[in-house]
């Protein structure tokens, strides 16, 4: 059944519903250059459901993938970037989203983003966020959840009392939240914010390399780019098994020739 197969189980037998699209990234302190990444258009789906992970199960989902995990930095930058900004899907059916993590409010949860999608008349082109929130990488290292960005002018302005990490993003309803334990999930925890581990990093003169983002992430300047919290010298979760990545699952970067 369906609600009884995770998204590692998906990844690893290649049934996992996955688009991957580009994401930029540039800082005023850093002129000139220009990153940029792959990540995934939408949430991971299982027979068309965005299934809810735990932390654990996020950080090893990345690296079936060959992903890092997202820093809050890049999430603010899929908001940014998104082709179509959606509403957070937080309450519905009476009941917060962060109160259950059944199958049953996971395939719900799942709806009311498709319902926005069919309201918006979406091609199924571009970047969307958000499509749940996200488990993200800090400095500590710790489970950390992070997103549901909110537009200015969005009616639920009024709970979106979370703090940005850039000035993109004015208000959240899901600030950095370093409360949870390594098991914690809930209906809304989708798996979208993750970045392949090579981006194409453009410098001022035009050129450009492949490179790891774990060596842009622990530059003394570039770092940036990727991170808001200083430079990061170590890209997975604490305590976290690592898996090997599963067969190549997205499309090949290409340098400009």
């Amino acid at each position: 059944m369906s609600e009884n197969r995770s998204v590692l189980d998906a990844i690893r037998d290649g049934t996992a519903e996955l688009e991957w699209v580009s994401l930029a990234s540039q800082h005023r302190k850093c002129p000139g250059y220009q990153l940029t990444m792959t990540t995934l258009r939408d949430a991971v789906r299982v027979d068309g459901v965005r299934r809810c992970v735990t932390p654990g199960q996020a950080q090893q989902a990345a690296d079936l993938l060959d992903c890092y995990l997202m820093t809050p930095l890049l999430v603010d930058r899929r908001w940014e970037q998104a082709s179509l900004q959606l509403e957070p899907v937080y309450y519905y059916d009476g009941l917060a989203a962060g109160r259950s993590k059944s199958y049953a409010r996971q395939a719900r949860h799942s709806e009311l983003v498709d319902d926005q999608l069919r309201e918006a008349g979406w091609a199924g082109a571009g970047l969307l966020e958000p499509v749940g929130k996200h488990w993200v990488l800090t400095r500590s290292r710790e489970p950390v959840n992070y997103g549901w960005p909110v537009a200015d002018d969005s009616p639920e302005t009024t709970w979106a009392t979370g703090r940005a990490v850039t000035d993109v993003l004015r208000r959240l309803l899901q600030g950095l939240g370093g409360t949870h334990r390594s098991d914690h999930t809930d209906a809304s925890q989708t798996l979208a914010g993750v970045v392949a581990r090579h981006g194409i990093l453009r410098h001022p003169g035009g050129e450009e390399e492949v490179t790891d983002l774990a060596d842009l992430a622990a530059d003394a300047k570039l770092w940036r780019l990727v991170s808001a919290e200083g430079p990061l010298h170590a890209m997975r979760l604490r305590h976290v098994p690592e898996l090997q990545p599963v067969r190549q699952l997205m499309p090949p970067m290409r340098i400009r020739g």
